[in-house]
Order: C-alpha cells, then structure tokens, then sequence
C-alpha cells in the first residue's frame, strides 16, 4: 500500500492522510505567499486612500 501512496497523486495521499515533508514545505510557502498578498492589498488600499484625499498622510 505505501508503494501506491508514493506513486499516486498528491491528492490522493492527501484523501488518506498520508502528509510529508513536501506537503508541509507547499503549505509553509502558502501561507507566507498569502500573508505577503494580504500586505500589499492593505498597502494598496492606504495609497489609494491617499491619492484619493480621504486619508491623510503623517508626517
């Protein structure tokens, strides 16, 4: 059975809960990839905000 699992898709072993290495490394990644994509949405909201007058700039 476990010779299957290392041959078949990463759906599949993830169906069975059969979760490595690999699986945990793409998740990680992910997770930094969202948190970077959540970042900049915010910072392109305060400019936009900005550019618009109805947020005004510090300093």
């Amino acid at each position: 059975m476990s010779q299957n699992l290392s041959r078949g898709s990463d759906t599949l072993r993830a169906a069975v809960g059969a979760y490595d290495l690999k699986f945990y490394v793409v998740q990680g990644l992910e997770l930094v990839a969202g948190a970077v994509n959540l970042t900049l949405m915010g910072m392109n909201v305060r400019d936009g905000l900005k550019l618009a007058g109805k947020l005004q700039p510090k300093g």
